[in-house]
């Protein structure tokens, strides 16, 4: 491992320490916690006016009505395994399902939603209506994840059959993602049409600016405030919000952190079987004992040890 890689290994030890046994305890009592992205649009006394408002940002082709109802439906924790992070809604024939991520986007999101589409629709059905004959019509699916991490695309899709071991010509199954990359430096359509997700998404910005303050926070929150970034909310929600915040931040630093660990293990173990080859060759092709010794730096003994646990002496 090179000392470049020891070193953020090192840095990060003690935040991986403290993040870690923060995930596995909330992971242990299995109780959930909003994010803010869920509040705002799912639990918070004007999230159906902003689901009206995003739906609308969506469709805007077919404008919900003040007189249309909208069905709030929680979904179980496609991108978490502690933060209630995506959402469901019925909108006339339509059933979205929403969610926001922002750190690196996984690959298998199409997969994990098909698991939980059949659960949604088994709660709508429920009872013996779905042993009827007669065609039961159910809610079409649309999919969209916004995502708010740094990657510079504004929109792209994530297919179900992307997984399939074997490509076919005729997919007989599909599920379609849409991710939408909500950084205000994208100027996408849909933050304009949408406002309360434009504000969250620079209230999310504002946050990461402060990420070297001592107040992290409060700095934000003072900032937003003064700058009319969901000032309302933040004000009424106090120390809500900055719960959401940390208990979000933590989960997505504490995996990022562990990936980086893994990785750094990783290399380490490669470079490592990489020179125990290297050991071996040499000693096959007949190079001198010592002579290994000097090149790889290590002592006898352990080239010798290396050697029998290898079944080549």
């Amino acid at each position: 491992m090179t000392k470049k890689k020891v070193s953020i290994v090192k840095t990060h030890k003690k935040q991986i320490k403290q993040n870690k046994l923060q995930y596995n305890a909330a992971k242990s009592n299995r109780k959930y916690k909003d994010s803010m992205f869920t509040d705002l649009f799912y639990s918070d006394v004007t999230a159906e006016e902003n689901l009206r408002s995003l739906y609308n940002a969506l469709h805007p082709e077919d404008l919900l009505t003040e007189g249309d109802q909208i069905k709030k439906m929680r979904l179980e924790h496609v991108f978490f395994d502690t933060l209630q992070n995506d959402i469901a809604g019925i909108f006339k024939t339509k059933i979205l399902f929403l969610g926001e991520h922002q750190s690196t986007i996984n690959n298998n999101i199409p997969v994990r939603l098909l698991m939980y589409v059949g659960q949604i629709y088994e709660q709508l059905l429920g009872g013996h209506k779905k042993y009827e004959t007669e065609l039961i019509k159910i809610p079409t699916p649309e999919f969209y994840v916004f995502y708010n991490g740094k990657a510079d695309w504004a929109m792209k899709e994530l297919k179900l059959s992307d997984a399939f071991a074997i490509d076919l010509d005729t997919i007989n199954l599909e599920l379609k993602v849409m991710l939408i990359n909500i950084r205000a430096e994208n100027n996408n359509s849909v933050l304009k049409r949408c406002p309360v997700l434009e504000q969250y998404s620079k209230f999310v910005q504002v946050y990461e600016s402060f990420k070297d303050s001592a107040d992290r926070m409060g700095d934000t929150i003072q900032y937003c405030v003064k700058h009319d970034i969901l000032a309302e909310y933040v004000q009424r929600k106090g120390k809500k919000v900055i719960g959401m915040m940390t208990a979000e931040w933590d989960e997505i630093e504490a995996r990022e952190v562990a990936r980086r660990e893994g990785e750094a293990r990783g290399e380490a173990r490669g470079e490592a079987r990489g020179e125990a080859r290297s050991i071996i060759n040499f000693y096959n092709a007949g190079v001198d004992l010592q002579v290994i010794v000097q090149a790889t730096g290590k002592g006898k003994e352990e080239i010798l040890q290396l050697l029998k646990d290898s079944n080549v002496l």
